[in-house]
């Protein structure tokens, strides 16, 4: 996971390497975030994100 926290917002990135996906902790308060690569609605629940083989920016 990559994280960028500056003056004009935060992001985060998740790229699943190993062409697998999971569970993975984003750090991010529980809501729907939107994907920034294609539009995709993605829900975070107690901090964490389920996400498939593909990146993912939120």
């Amino acid at each position: 996971m990559g994280c960028y926290d500056g003056p004009q917002g935060l992001a985060r990135g998740v790229f699943p390497l190993g062409g697998a996906g999971g569970k993975v902790p984003v750090y991010l308060p529980d809501g729907t975030y939107y994907n920034r690569i294609d539009g995709a609605p993605l829900e975070v629940i107690n901090g964490s994100l389920c996400c498939s083989d593909q990146p993912i920016i939120l």
